[in-house]
């Protein structure tokens, strides 16, 4: 099932054996939101959550089940995160371009009825309690007890889901930096967990990581961070995640490079550099494709123009599969680049990042 800016949801068979990426099965298209979908969510094996300008409940048919109509609302930004909370009953979690986190309750009168899930229109939805100073940008689930908010202005909100209220209180950036007009270099772009209660967090240029239970603070009287890079690229990252075992932290950014970073304890700077996308003159790097991964120890990514990269790491040295999306079916040679953007000969040790 995917969503698009053109209002639209699709449904599509990957089991088909006639599946042809350019044109293959979309069994059922359906327009029933009045704006863009921006996000989509599954609350079970039989129910999806989209969300836009609307809220819009789907069975896995692609029926439409029940829709929540915003534009009476005060937030008119649209949803762009739909997170499921684990509670006695169904509940999800919204984030918009808003300074608030919205809940909605969702009920399903009859057991034996498939059809009947719709969101509790008694109640609404609810505002939590504690409001972040600037817009959300990104809302992430940490584990069955908590989840965790970011906003423009480079502080996390940690969450009780049991109690919808916030525990801990995250400020990413002095206080000085917080009172500047808030732009791409403070915003909070991603959350990961770590483990049980740890949370890495990209912040601008850099990341930090804490512990949610910890209650070691700092001179000012906040939370202090465990790990704390502030440049770690030269523009704002834009996602960050890990490799198997947790090993090694990977990060991108809007200066289209990827970083790989190991333990304090063993450097004291990144492991590795690839600039598959940067070398290319392509657009910066977005996003991580996941969570599964492709093989051990390995992690894709992709950027806006038609880029997609497998890294491998072995050791130091790491492999780069590129894929350029755009390039016509058969064909099967393309140059192979260093990580300096030269030509590779092909010798042992030209370069670490092969493509």
């Amino acid at each position: 099932m995917t969503g698009s800016l053109d209002k639209s949801l699709r449904l599509w068979n990957l089991n088909s054996e006639e599946m042809v990426i350019e044109e293959g099965p979309c069994v059922r298209a359906v327009t029933d939101h009045s704006g863009a979908i921006l996000c989509l969510t599954q609350l079970g094996h039989d129910l999806v959550c989209s969300g836009g300008h609307d809220l819009c409940l789907w069975d896995t048919n692609g029926a439409l089940l029940d829709k929540f109509d915003r534009c009476t609302l005060p937030d008119t930004s649209d949803v762009h995160t739909v997170l499921r909370l684990e509670t006695a009953h169904l509940s999800v979690v919204a984030a918009s371009n808003y300074k608030c986190l919205s809940v909605f309750d969702i009920e399903k009168p009859m057991l034996t009825d498939k059809g009947c899930y719709k969101f509790m229109r008694d109640q609404k939805r609810r505002y939590l309690n504690q409001s972040h100073v600037y817009p959300i940008t990104f809302l992430s689930g940490i584990s069955a007890s908590f989840f965790a908010s970011g906003c423009q202005g480079g502080s996390i909100i940690v969450w009780s889901v049991q109690h919808l209220s916030a525990l801990k209180i995250f400020y990413c950036l002095p206080q000085p930096q917080r009172e500047l007009t808030t732009t791409e270099f403070t915003k909070v772009s991603c959350i990961e967990v770590v483990a049980e209660g740890y949370v890495f967090a990209a912040v601008g240029c850099g990341f930090k990581m804490y512990d949610v239970l910890g209650q070691e603070k700092d001179a000012a009287g906040h939370p202090k961070p465990l790990v704390s890079h502030t440049c770690a690229h030269l523009l704002p990252l834009t996602s960050l995640t890990f490799l198997q075992d947790r090993a090694q932290l990977v990060t991108v950014a809007e200066d289209k490079t990827m970083r790989l970073w190991g333990s304090p304890a063993a450097r004291q700077r990144r492991e590795g550099e690839g600039n598959g996308h940067a070398t290319q003159g392509k657009s910066a790097i977005e996003m991580f494709i996941g969570p599964t991964r492709l093989v051990p120890w390995s992690v894709c990514v992709c950027g806006s123009l038609y880029l997609v990269c497998v890294c491998v790491c072995v050791c130091v040295q790491s492999e780069v599969i590129t894929t350029d999306c755009s390039t016509p079916a058969g064909r099967t040679s393309s140059p192979r680049w260093c990580h300096q953007g030269i030509e590779c000969t092909g010798r042992a040790g030209c370069c670490n990042w092969r493509r």
